[in-house]
Formats: structure tokens, sequence, C-alpha cells
């Protein structure tokens, strides 16, 4: 009698279940590829990772005294000796643990020269030694080693990165090319997202000392810096757009209500600024007005008219 013919049931189905399931991750992929090359999605993944890196870098809330311990004396007015690159790059990271450690063991000063992020020439300074007579072979292989320099900056310790990114977004979103001052808008807000993580934290102190003797002095983002690299360039491409300048406005206020009083100055001068390049660009005054009666800034306004 003939047989029934042989059909691999199991196979069949896994098959099909493979098949199937291959075509829900295809379908995955499609729609994750879209939506992280938006805009929207682009922006709040580098704020995440900035605001990260400041909690990291900066971790402690504001609650304790901004003045900065002074230099010994005789530091000022001593012959201070540099360490300069051997090679060009980005200054992409700094071990101040190590360089600490290093001016504790052989009774020095070092002094960092360069912010984290700065594109550094071979010869130019790295760092400066006091005093001049204790740098050898030794000091200046360890102040090397500490200086990590790459072809491009890098989000770890270089908070400016995530705020030029999200800057730069803004001023190509106002390009004439391009013309989409949506964008802009949405980059100021996470500008000042940025910038009030940054402007309810203190960074560690510069000065570093061990039983009253000062080992390693760093060189940390200052408030003001941030300030201008956020809004410097913005403020330079937008201001004759009254939304931009609005925005900019609005978002300078809210920041002045949150931040402590001794960060407040940079935020005032900058929104000082807006209003003035806005005076200068924006033709029609019904626009201008509405730009000077800005909330928190309306009376400034019409005292300076």
């Amino acid at each position: 009698p003939d047989q029934e013919a042989f059909i691999p049931r199991i196979a069949v189905a896994l098959a099909v279940g493979l098949v199937l399931l291959s075509i829900a991750f295809l379908i995955f992929f499609i729609n994750h590829a879209a939506r992280s090359i938006q805009v929207s999605v682009i922006l709040e993944r580098v704020t995440r990772l900035t605001v990260q890196h400041t909690e990291k870098l900066f971790p402690e809330t504001v609650g304790r005294p901004s003045e900065e311990e002074q230099l010994p004396e005789e530091m000022q007015q001593a012959e201070i000796t540099a360490v300069s690159a051997r090679q060009a790059g980005y200054l992409q990271a700094v071990d101040g643990k190590s360089l600490f450690e290093l001016g504790e063991s052989k009774r020095l000063v070092i002094r960092m020269e360069r912010h984290i992020g700065e594109f550094v020439l071979p010869g130019q300074r790295l760092a400066s030694v006091w005093p001049a007579e204790l740098l050898d072979e030794e000091v200046t292989k360890g102040i090397h080693q500490a200086f990590v320099l790459g072809p491009e900056r890098t989000p770890e310790q270089d908070v400016e990165f995530g705020i030029i990114e999200i800057a730069d977004i803004a001023v190509k979103a106002l390009s004439p090319g391009i013309n989409d001052p949506t964008t802009a808008l949405h980059c100021l807000d996470r500008l000042g997202e940025v910038l009030l993580s940054l402007g309810t934290r203190f960074p560690p102190p510069d000065v570093r000392t061990r039983e009253g003797h000062v080992h390693f002095i760093a060189c940390h983002l200052g408030f003001e810096r941030a300030v201008g690299l956020a809004f410097d360039q913005i403020r330079h491409y937008g201001s004759d757009n009254p939304s931009v300048a609005k925005k900019m406005l609005d978002v300078l206020t809210s920041l002045e209500r949150l931040v402590p009083e001794a960060r407040r100055a940079p935020l005032r001068a900058q929104a000082e600024r807006v209003l003035e390049e806005a005076r200068e660009e924006i033709r029609n005054p019904p626009d201008l007005l509405a730009v000077e009666r800005v909330p928190g800034r309306s009376r400034s306004a019409a005292g300076r008219r």
C-alpha cells in the first residue's frame, strides 16, 4: 500500500515563525532608524548625555561658597615652566588625580593651561609647573600621560561639546538654506535644560590642596563661558527673527529665576545683548515690541526706549 508522504510539520512551522519574526524585526528596525534621525530624538539624546556628564563631573549641588582658594603668594611671583604638547589634537580628558599625586610626590604645583575640548598644536602649553627647577623628565612624562589628545572631541569630560552640538543644530536650522526656526526653538529649550543643570552645581575646586599645600590647579568650565557657548552664535544668526529672540529671552529669564544669585550676571548680560541686537535687526515695530514685552524683561526694556 502507498505510504503517506512525510511532511516536516515542525520544521515548516518553525520556518514560518522565523519569517514572521524577521518581518517584525525589520519593521522595528525601520521605525527605530526613522526615529533616530529625527531632530527631536537627537536633541533629547545629546541633552541627556550632556546632563549626565555634568552631574558626574560637577557632583555637588549649590550649597557651598563659590570663592576660589588663593594661590601661594610666592607662586604668583615666581618663574613658572611650561610643559608643551608633542602632538596636535583635541584635549579629550585629563587625569587630575594622577597630576595631583605627581605634584604631591614631587613637592611641586601643576596647573592646567587648556580647557577640555580645546584643540592643541604641537608646542603649545599644556601645563605649567612650579618651582621650575623641579621639572625633570619623569615629571614631564607623567604630565604628558595625564593629558589625552585625540582626533575629535568626546563627551566624557567635555561638557562644552554637548552645548556646542545643540547650538550648532540651532544655527544650521536658522540658515537660509534650511529656514527651520521651530528646530531652533527646540534647541533653546534643551540648552536651557543643560544650563540649569550646570548653573545649580559648582565644579570641584580648581585649586587642589592637602595639608595646606597646593599641588594641582584644574581648569573647569565656568558658567559664564557655558552661557556664551550656548547663546552667542544663535544670537548672532537669530536676533532678526522675533520668535527666536523672544525664545532666547524667555529661556534666559527662566534660568535667572532658577539659578543662584551668584550665577545670574552672565544671564542678564546675555539677555541685554539679545535685546540690543533685536532692536538693530527687527524692523517691524509690533514685532520688536513683542520681543521687549517678554515676561520679566518688559520693565527693563521700557526703561531703555
